[in-house]
């Protein structure tokens, strides 16, 4: 075949590629979309004679691939391997190419050959488009492997490339699937080029990120990302939990706890101490746990008295600090009983029975230490202590205001702070509150006082400080005093949640195993107290397309008691599907959570 080619080469070389009186008619560009046919419509218009022959070529960089011989006029076709039952003589002279692929576009030449007369010969262009196709994202800095998950540090730039094969040239959007959240303010998308950047990323930009390539073709497109942020640990506090009593005693075991209101991932605890603002070490007998910021010493000592210092460190930066003042008196104090004052875990809380003298004298003391510590640097030249008074003015007291709800709030232990068992249970929504509202009902009804109120408006963290002094203030009652101030402030999802006029959705839904034509998902339950909250009746998780109108595909339903888990095999390739579980109790529903999933190519 090779020397056929080679032969029909020198024959037009030679003769010329247009015979006197024979023309070739038909279009020379085509173009037509993957898994159509191609039909190259061409005939010959002739007074030289009659043709006996015509051969179609595909250029391929210096060779020719045949593609079809007919011989005329019994019209017999002879084919090579490569296009066999792929190919059709198909008008005069025309070719009908079967099922095309993005592989058959390219150059295609025609040769007929009349007798005694030189070839007649064309070029055709046949162009396929197809849609976006292998669409996917990586770190746009790196060019690396795809990425389906992602951590960011808080505050870093985050970089996202968008890419597919597709023909027309396909531009991209980005989208956020989180139903409830904004697209980044500072989020910049390149329709061209694909790329997403976000500055300077924030806690509030964790969530799903979809990419959509489109160009005019269906389907397009996807690929998503999960996007977690990193932050560091917010309102570092610590605490004197054992013993409980006020006041320390040689001998005693003394526990200290060290805790974050929010960190991902996880912080490291590490403990300090200090006597005359020098560092002394921790007591040999210490016992300190890393992971859980628990502070032990089995037999205090009065050597042992100091300011601590709790330190959190998971990796983003800034670390948080935390110092608790612990004195150790030699000899027990006579015991007495008082049913009038309130009990207070030394933390630099001045009593409201101590003396007006004594005060004045503490707080001279502590104001010292604090105005010395402040004129010692570390070995960079940075003031180690910079932090310590504003960390110090968040928790010590818990917020500033001369009101007795500062003793109570500040004796109260961890478990106190979260009494009432639907508060405990929804504190991460609660989180999300609109606190001004709420303060502002709450100071209507007199159940906050007017410097309660202002000094939990400058605490460093508004809402959890609210929340414990409700906590505290009205214990099991908490739950139905905070759900009467959301309604009041216009807040009724979160007032329905407490109630339980809805239910909530099931946690931590995630897609596992993805292949080019299963995947699985998995989550965890509503509720995490099921013993007082009981559980739901099932959990509903439908399958559907991602298109304008959602097509479902499949329904299913699972038991509290079964593994909360689902497989989904059988589907199309490269194809986006959303993926629902909501929870069902009786006639009450949740509001669901969606997950887009896109299968392999």
């Amino acid at each position: 075949m090779l020397c056929i080619i080679f032969v029909l080469k020198i024959i037009v070389t030679s003769l010329g590629s247009v015979s006197a009186g024979a023309t070739l008619v038909g279009n020379n560009s085509l173009t037509v979309t993957r898994g159509e046919d191609a039909f190259f419509d061409w005939r010959l218009e002739s007074t030289d004679g009659v043709p006996y022959q015509y051969v179609w070529l595909k250029k391929k960089g210096s060779d020719d691939i045949h593609i079809l011989t007919v011989q005329l006029p019994e019209r017999e076709v002879t084919d090579v391997d490569s296009y066999k039952d792929r190919t059709e003589a198909a008008g005069h002279v025309g070719l009908r190419l079967l099922n095309v692929t993005k592989l058959d576009a390219g150059m295609y030449l025609l040769y007929v050959y009349i007798h005694r007369k030189r070839p007649v010969s064309t070029e055709i262009t046949l162009d396929v488009q197809y849609p976006p196709t292998n669409t996917a994202v990586s770190i746009s800095h790196s060019g690396g492997p795809t990425v389906k998950r992602l951590s960011v540090k808080r505050g870093d730039t985050l970089r996202l490339r968008c890419a597919t094969d597709s023909n027309p040239t396909s531009s991209f959007s980005w989208t956020r699937l989180d139903n409830d959240r904004e697209f980044p303010p500072f989020a910049e998308v390149n329709t061209t080029s694909g790329v997403l950047t976000i500055y300077g990323v924030q806690r509030n930009d964790t969530g799903t990120y979809q990419c959509r390539a489109h160009n005019g073709l269906l389907p397009d497109g996807r690929w998503h990302v999960n996007i977690t942020i990193q932050y560091p640990p917010t309102t570092t506090t610590a605490y004197i939990v054992h013993p409980s009593r006020g006041n320390i005693t040689k001998g005693d075991a003394v526990t200290l706890t060290c805790r974050v209101s929010d960190a991902l991932p996880s912080p490291t605890f590490y403990w300090e101490r200090y006597d005359d603002n020098v560092a002394r070490g921790l007591p040999s007998s210490a016992i300190a746990d890393e992971q859980t910021g628990i502070l032990i010493i089995p037999s205090v000592q009065p050597r042992d008295a100091g300011v601590y210092r709790c330190i959190t460190d998971n990796g983003v930066a800034p670390n948080g600090s935390a110092l608790i003042m612990l004195n150790v008196t030699a000899e027990p104090r006579q015991a007495y009983v008082t049913t009038s004052r309130p009990r207070i875990t030394p933390r630099w809380i001045i009593p409201s029975s101590m003396s007006v003298a004594f005060a004045v004298s503490l707080s001279c003391v502590i104001f010292l230490w604090l105005r010395k510590a402040k004129l010692k640097k570390n070995d960079h030249g940075i003031d180690q202590w910079e932090n310590v008074f504003t960390a110090t003015d968040d928790y010590l007291p818990e917020y500033q205001s001369p009101s007795h709800t500062v003793a109570l709030l500040s004796s109260a232990t961890s478990e106190e702070k979260m009494a009432d068992p639907v508060v405990q249970e929804f504190w991460d929504r609660l989180m999300e509150m609109d606190a001004n509202g709420v303060l502002v009902f709450l100071q209507e009804k007199q159940i906050l006082k007017a410097d309660d109120v202002a000094g939990i408006r400058q605490a460093f963290s508004v809402v959890k400080t609210l929340l414990e002094t409700i906590c505290v203030l009205e214990k099991e009652n908490s739950a139905r005093v905070l759900s009467e101030a959301l309604r009041h402030s216009k807040q009724q999802g979160l007032a329905d949640l407490l109630e339980g006029k809805v239910l909530p959705d099931a946690k931590s839904v995630t897609v596992t195993n993805t292949t080019d034509s299963t995947f699985s998902i998995e989550f965890k339950p509503a509720y995490t107290n099921v013993q007082v909250f009981g559980d739901v009746d099932k959990y509903v998780v439908t399958l559907a397309f991602d298109v304008e109108e959602p097509q479902i595909i499949e329904t299913r339903s699972l038991l509290p008691s079964e593994p909360l888990h689902a497989d989904f095999t059988d589907l199309n390739q490269g194809t986006s599907y959303n993926v629902t579980v909501v929870g069902k109790r009786g006639d009450v529903t949740s509001a669901g959570t969606t997950l887009t999933v896109t299968t392999n190519e």
